[in-house]
C-alpha cells in the first residue's frame, strides 16, 4: 500500500483529468461530531457494540456488533503551494492510519471510532477534476481516480 503513495504532486501543479497523489493538512469547512462523544471531525467510522447474552455455549455474555456508521464531510487540503477539495463519497474512499477514540456508552454499550480532524496530515491518491455546480469554482477537486477509488493516508 505504501508504494502507491511513494510520489506526490505539489497542489500547484495539479492537472486536471489526471491521477495523483497530493500531501497536505486537512482545512474544515463544515465539520461533523462524532455521535458517541462530540468529538469534531471531518471523518468518522464509528462502530456501535452492546453486552448480551449471545449465541455461544452457556448463555454466556459476549459484546455484539450493533451499529456501524461512516460518514465524511468534503474538506480541503492544504500544502505550501496552495488548496485542493476534496470530495466526501463514503463509498468510493479507502481510509488507513486515523485516529482512534474508543470509550462507554453508558453500562453495557461501548464504541470504537476511526477519526479525521481538522489539522492531520494527509496522503491522499485521486483523480483531479473541475469542481461542480454546487462546490467552490476556485480550486480544483480530488476525487475518485480512473480506477473509482479515492485512498487517503493519515500520517
Amino acid at each position: 500500500m505504501f508504494l502507491r503513495f511513494k510520489k506526490k504532486t505539489r497542489i500547484s501543479e495539479l492537472v486536471e483529468g489526471l491521477d495523483t497523489v497530493i500531501e497536505g493538512r486537512v482545512v474544515a469547512r463544515k465539520e461533523l461530531k462524532l455521535p458517541a462523544s462530540g468529538t469534531r471531525c471531518v471523518f468518522y467510522e464509528m462502530s456501535t457494540e452492546s453486552y448480551k447474552v449471545g449465541s455461544r455455549g452457556r448463555g454466556r455474555p459476549m459484546w455484539l456488533p450493533e451499529r456501524f456508521e461512516v460518514k465524511c464531510t468534503g474538506f480541503f487540503v492544504d500544502d505550501p503551494s496552495g488548496r485542493v477539495w476534496v470530495k466526501g463519497e463514503v463509498e468510493k474512499m479507502s481510509v488507513s492510519g486515523p485516529r482512534k477514540e474508543a470509550g462507554q456508552m453508558g453500562q453495557r454499550r461501548r464504541y470504537i471510532a476511526r477519526i479525521i480532524q481538522q489539522g492531520d496530515i494527509v496522503r491522499i491518491r485521486g483523480g483531479v477534476s473541475k469542481p461542480e455546480a454546487d462546490e467552490r469554482a476556485d480550486v480544483l477537486m480530488i476525487g475518485p481516480d480512473s480506477k473509482g477509488s479515492l485512498e487517503i493516508l493519515v500520517r
